[in-house]
């Protein structure tokens, strides 16, 4: 009897453990095709290959910011195949280099106007001055990035030409300024 009782408890604890590696090996396998999945946006995709560093969606739009419309071949990787829309790296830069020879585009300031992040999608909003060959002009961009895995990539760009004036606040200098006034005496209360 004790021989049956041995038996069957080892039969239970193999039993659980099949069930055990079984889930754990599911488990792996799930977390493997996630993983495979971000080895692949990153290493088939040119732009994915920004950086190995993570970078804010603030200063993936800085090196935006400081690398086009000079440098289209490291601009593009810091966008997704939907912002190319869904043309080939060569393909997007040959397109872009067109354009912006033929209207000869340029930047000329930028000035950060909003910025907010809500899970793996972000915004940010910028007023640029540009120069084309229609002349110079003021337009609102407003970036839309996606994390993709640790990365941020720029997935869509809309500009709206002449943004409505965004109202001047005063600087922290005339704030200070305001306070060098003399403060009134306080006089203490008699008890």
């Amino acid at each position: 009897m004790r021989c049956d009782e041995d038996f069957r408890v080892h039969q239970m604890s193999r039993s659980h453990a099949w069930r055990f590696h079984h889930d754990w090996h599911r488990r792996l396998h799930h977390v493997s095709r996630i993983g495979l999945l971000c080895a692949v946006l990153l290493v088939l995709d040119p732009a994915a290959q920004a950086s190995s560093a993570e970078l804010s969606p603030l200063q993936v739009i800085h090196q935006w910011m400081r690398l086009y419309p000079q440098k289209l071949s490291q601009v593009v990787t810091l966008t997704t195949p939907a912002f190319r829309h869904h043309r080939s790296v060569h393909q997007w830069i040959a397109t872009e280099q067109q354009a912006i020879h033929h209207t000869r585009f340029r930047y000329l300031t930028r000035q950060l106007v909003s910025a907010e992040i809500i899970g793996n999608t972000a915004s940010i909003v910028l007023d640029a001055r540009v120069s084309t060959d229609q002349g110079t002009h003021t337009q609102r961009e407003r970036y839309t990035l996606h994390r993709f895995c640790t990365v941020w990539l720029i997935d869509a760009i809309q500009v709206t030409p002449n943004p409505p004036e965004v109202p001047r606040l005063p600087s922290f200098a005339e704030k200070i300024g305001s306070l060098e006034t003399p403060m009134p005496d306080i006089k203490q209360a008699s008890s």
